[in-house]
């Protein structure tokens, strides 16, 4: 009988041990590309994916869950997030979204123009968002709607927006008196500070200063206060609000609106609009 030869044994084993971190490794990737994309189009701001290094634990959930058989819905998953992504990018969709969380109105002769927190650089100067809804009440100082200006503070140890406030009125020529009230935690801590001045004053009408997506709620939450405004969203910087014509300007718009549509029913859940 002749001899037979031992044959190699195929690396069908050494394949088998490999898979596990194959689709262990896909999953991890599939759920940080689903985590990104969220994180662009503001999901983030929901509840349930708002706690601390929630990117690392959904990148272990998603190696975890590449090991079992519900795998597919990963894929499932990441594909519904992009292809939500490449709709608010390429068609219109957010507009209609966004213009339904900003209140607008003519603005006419009030008491003060009330320009809402938002915060400051490490240099003392304004960041951008703040810059924006200042110079949007210098406008309005300087066409005599108002005859001062009142900011809100944040709560320390953020530091007072004051003394950057009124050197740019100086050097742009505008003497208004501004004051400061706070501090604050949020648009109902500013809301109700707000209504104290007013009632101290007795003033009838403030003009009220804030983002685009943000005025709705924000005067809302004045009037449940007792507050009479008229609200005037100043610009934003990245995007034009009231079009939002390019694919770039669309996904900032809609993380926006995401986020400000949420804090819309928590206000509302805690019966402060």
């Amino acid at each position: 009988m002749p001899e037979q030869k031992d044959e190699p044994r195929p690396p069908a084993a050494k394949k088998r041990g490999a898979r596990p971190w194959i689709a262990a490794g896909s999953g991890f990737v599939l759920a940080m590309l689903a985590y990104g994309s969220a994180v662009q189009l503001g999901l983030d701001s929901l509840p349930f994916l708002r706690f601390p290094h929630v990117e690392v634990w959904a990148g272990i959930a998603g190696a975890l869950l590449g090991l079992t058989r519900v795998r597919s819905a990963l894929w499932v998953v990441a594909g519904v997030v992009c292809a939500l992504q490449l709709a608010v990018q390429k068609t219109p969709l957010v507009l209609p979204l966004y213009r339904s969380l900003v209140r607008e109105d003519p603005p006419a002769r009030s008491d003060a123009v009330v320009v809402l927190a938002s915060g400051l650089q490490l240099d003392g100067e304004l960041i951008p968002v703040a810059q924006a809804r200042v110079a949007h009440a210098y406008e309005l100082l300087g066409r005599g709607y108002a005859p001062r200006m009142v900011l809100t503070r944040l709560t320390p140890p953020a530091p007072s927006a004051l003394p950057a406030v009124r050197r740019q009125m100086e050097d742009a020529g505008l003497h208004f008196p501004v004051e400061e009230i706070g501090p604050i935690v949020n648009t109902h801590d500013e809301a109700l500070a707000v209504s104290r001045l007013v009632r101290e004053r007795g003033w009838r009408r403030i003009l009220l200063v804030t983002d685009p997506f943000h005025s709705r709620r924000a005067a809302a939450t004045f009037r449940k206060a007792g507050v009479e405004l008229l609200s005037s969203p100043c610009r934003v910087s990245g995007y034009n609000h009231a079009t939002l014509q390019a694919g770039h300007q669309r996904l900032p718009a809609f993380h926006d609106w995401v986020k400000e549509a949420v804090g819309y029913q928590v206000y509302r859940w805690r019966g402060w609009l």
